[in-house]
């Protein structure tokens, strides 16, 4: 009662808002809310690399996070996820977004949209699949509370061993040569 009194209080400027729900009180509808449920891609808006993350829980996010939803067999989510997370991704994003809390990045959908996304071959597609999978399991158990020193450890190399070949396959389908490789993992030098 206290609460629609108050908004009742307030009833003709908020019948007069354009982006109101069915009622004068509500809000408009949300043209991605059933997103918010479906598997999708999330990330937080701002981020010193690139940390998309797949959700199968149906996570709400919030403000300052994005999602991506993907009904299209050709492009799974965790296909998407591999080339978002890869270093090509690390590498277009230091230069399309601005750099701002000490050095994070702005992953908002300006910037995301820009990422060019190639087809693979099923095979291919697959092996990213695999490999995004792999990475997100060691992650989460080097994260888990159980997880000791030396266990740690192993994972630290699982995952760098995984996203290493995660690369190589992504530099493959999008036809790097070795000096464009060499430039996005930064060990190019002119001249050698």
């Amino acid at each position: 009662p206290i609460i629609k009194k108050h908004l009742d209080s307030h009833m003709k400027r908020l019948k007069a808002r354009a982006d109101k729900g069915n009622h004068y009180w509500e809000f408009r509808a949300c043209s991605y809310y059933e997103n918010m449920f479906a598997d999708k891609i999330v990330w937080a808006e701002i981020s010193p690399e690139p940390a998309f993350c797949v959700d199968l829980e149906g996570h709400i996010i919030l403000n300052s996070a994005y999602l991506l939803s993907s009904y299209d067999d050709e492009y799974p989510l965790y296909y998407l996820v591999g080339l978002l997370n890869s270093n090509i991704t690390k590498w277009l994003f230091k230069r399309i977004s601005p750099h701002i809390l000490a050095e994070r990045l702005r992953f908002t959908k300006q910037y995301v949209s820009k990422i060019p996304i190639v087809n693979a071959s099923i095979d291919d597609k697959n092996k990213i699949m695999q490999l995004s999978k792999d990475i997100i399991g060691y992650y989460n158990a080097f994260n888990s509370n159980d997880s000791t020193p030396s266990q740690k450890k192993i994972l630290t190399r699982q995952i760098k061993v995984a996203e290493d070949e995660l690369n190589k396959i992504v530099y493959s389908i999008y036809e790097l040569s070795d000096e464009e490789i060499a430039i996005i993992n930064g060990s190019y030098h002119e001249g050698l």
